[in-house]
């Protein structure tokens, strides 16, 4: 006497019952499992080629930086001042473009030399070879441009005062005669990171370093990050 072959099936233990359908636990892990690859599509995969044919870009960006060697009358303004600036790319080539640059960082408090609040900015403008990454685009640039810095002129004259055998000497302030200004070429080297989020937007971080010869500063450091449309 041969008995009948029963199908096997899939026993599942969900809250306080038995699920025994044969594909119910394979229907349930399919879901997650194509959400999960269409994630990492989405994040991964379509991000890394997304701007490839894309031939202009513009983009804004806030920057942190500042001089690396100011003539500065009172303490170091460091590398902690903020800014911003705007970038226009056109690409040339599948892996090259070219790009201007526009920056203003504002040392308010600060001093350089015989400026007191004073302002850098620069326009410069460059090429850019970039490289593919897995999920990014990197890039290398030179660029050449016109650099300024401007500000208020401090006074000449200073204010002394003796208590007992202490003396101290103070900066009487700054004269009000307008802002000063001073202009020169410069020459700027960078590196970029390109994270593309949407078919024409991305995100980017740029590292520069700029050598203007000015005569209260001459090397200059900054790190951008932000937002770039392409078309």
């Amino acid at each position: 006497m041969t008995l009948p072959k029963k199908t096997p099936k899939n026993i599942e233990f969900t809250g306080s019952r038995l699920d025994c359908t044969p594909t119910a636990r394979a229907s349930r892990s399919f879901g997650p499992t194509v959400l999960s690859a269409l994630l990492l599509a989405l994040l991964f995969t379509v991000p890394a080629t997304a701007n490839e044919n894309k031939n202009f870009s513009i983009g804004l960006s806030g920057l942190v930086g500042g001089p690396f060697d100011a003539d500065s009358t009172g303490p170091d303004p460091g590398l902690d001042n903020s800014g911003f600036s705007a970038h226009f790319a056109w690409r040339t080539q599948p892996q090259t473009k070219v790009v201007a640059r526009i920056a203003k960082m504002d040392l308010e408090g600060e001093t350089i030399g015989t400026f007191a609040d004073p302002e850098i900015s620069y326009l410069n403008v460059g090429g850019e070879y970039t490289f593919r990454e897995p999920y990014y685009t990197s890039g290398f640039y030179i660029g050449l441009g016109l650099y300024r810095l401007e500000g208020l002129p401090l006074a000449n004259t200073t204010n002394t005062t003796n208590t007992g055998n202490t003396g101290s000497t103070a900066l009487a302030g700054i004269a009000a005669l307008g802002t000063e200004e001073e202009s020169t070429l410069g020459i700027a080297l960078g590196v970029t990171a390109d994270f593309s989020i949407l078919e024409s937007v991305s995100l980017f971080a740029e590292l520069s370093f700029h050598y203007a010869d000015l005569d209260q500063v001459s090397f200059l450091g900054f790190l951008h990050v932000g937002i770039a449309y392409h078309f």
